[in-house]
């Protein structure tokens, strides 16, 4: 983000996932009743993430196929080509862009 702060996102929050997500995204909190824990869907189109970092550690599992997705995190930078099943884990507190091309994303968050 340039001469901007870095969004800090709750991931058990709703409100916090509509920060960094595109405007026209499908999202579905699951409470789990575990502190800081928690589950969330969420679909949407080709987009780019505002810069953001979690909270929480996070583990996001693809349900639909990504084609040539560009992810930075950190200081690092790849494009992606993810297949369903395929799973990225998001550190804590580690700074995160993408920009995804796909006509339709789709995953499952888990948040730990």
């Amino acid at each position: 983000m340039n001469n901007q702060q870095t969004l800090s996102i709750d991931c058990n929050k709703e409100e916090d996932i509509f920060k960094f997500a595109p405007n026209k995204i499908f999202t579905k909190l699951y409470d789990t009743g575990l502190p800081g824990k928690g589950v969330f869907h969420a679909a949407h189109s080709a987009c780019e993430y505002k810069e953001h970092s979690y909270e929480q550690h996070g583990i996001f599992v693809h349900l639909k196929p990504e084609h040539n997705s560009l992810r930075r995190m950190g200081d690092s930078v790849e494009i992606e080509n993810v297949n369903v099943g395929d799973m990225a884990i998001i550190p804590a507190n580690v700074n995160h862009w993408q920009r995804i091309d796909a006509e339709a994303v789709e995953g499952i968050a888990l948040i730990v």
